[in-house]
């Protein structure tokens, strides 16, 4: 089977037919694997608001992560999740 078929599925749509990550996070938790404090549960809260506002945005969700803790390494701001305007939008804000 080539990369691009996948029962007629893209293979770049992936996260169109994996479970959701809330879902995923019960399944885990329910089975043992949940976090341990309030500083994992703030970690994971973190984590599933940058996927799904990387999704919305269409964005990639490990660039995303991989910029923002390369800035932290490096002592810079982290990428910003708000959505970049375009021209028209710009022209509308204004």
């Amino acid at each position: 089977m080539s990369a691009s078929q996948d029962g007629g599925r893209e293979a770049g749509k992936l996260h169109d037919y994996l479970p959701p990550f809330r879902a995923l996070k019960r399944k885990l938790e329910q089975a043992g694997f949940g976090t341990q404090g309030d500083r994992g549960n703030a970690f994971v809260e973190r984590i599933l608001t940058v996927s799904a506002t990387c999704k919305q945005q269409g964005r990639n969700v490990l660039d995303y992560v991989t910029a923002a803790v390369d800035a932290h390494l490096r002592g810079r701001p982290g990428p910003s999740l708000l959505p970049e305007l375009g021209a028209t939008e710009l022209a509308r804000a204004a």
